[in-house]
């Protein structure tokens, strides 16, 4: 957050009259984000104490089971959005996770109304053919 803000009061020159002021927030965030996912996938040999991994460790495995159908379904859904190209998986997110509006994320991407559903309807058909396999189970 912090290098969100020092890069939006560095590039505040750049903002325009007709952006949303938001719109435009959102897309420096957006791009600090990214980096930090590329900055991190370099670094992938290193663990925190707060990962996903570590903080499994200690937790009490109940039924082995089901923890290992939503293993394979966590597995499902992260090899399926990796499979997805940057700009798929970014209005997927946006749509999906952060719950943007198809006029939001067209503000944000850049792209038209139109390829911003295209785009999402591509996403979801590819996700959806990589977890349904995982689904029946």
């Amino acid at each position: 957050m912090q290098e969100t803000i020092s890069r939006a009061f560095s590039l505040l020159h750049n903002l325009r009259d007709e952006t949303k002021f938001s719109t435009w927030l959102f897309g420096i965030a957006r791009n600090v984000a990214l980096e930090n996912c590329r900055r991190r996938f370099s670094d992938s040999g290193q663990v925190g104490l707060d990962h996903r991994q570590v903080t499994a460790l200690s937790a009490a495995k109940a039924d082995p089971e089901a923890d290992a159908i939503k293993q394979q379904l966590y597995q499902a859904i992260n090899r399926g959005l990796s499979s997805l190209d940057e700009d798929l998986r970014t209005v997927l997110a946006l749509r999906v996770f952060a719950e943007k509006k198809y006029q939001e994320i067209a503000e944000i991407t850049g792209w038209s109304l139109p390829k911003v559903k295209i785009e999402i309807h591509r996403a979801r058909i590819r996700m959806r053919k990589t977890i349904e396999p995982h689904l029946g189970s």
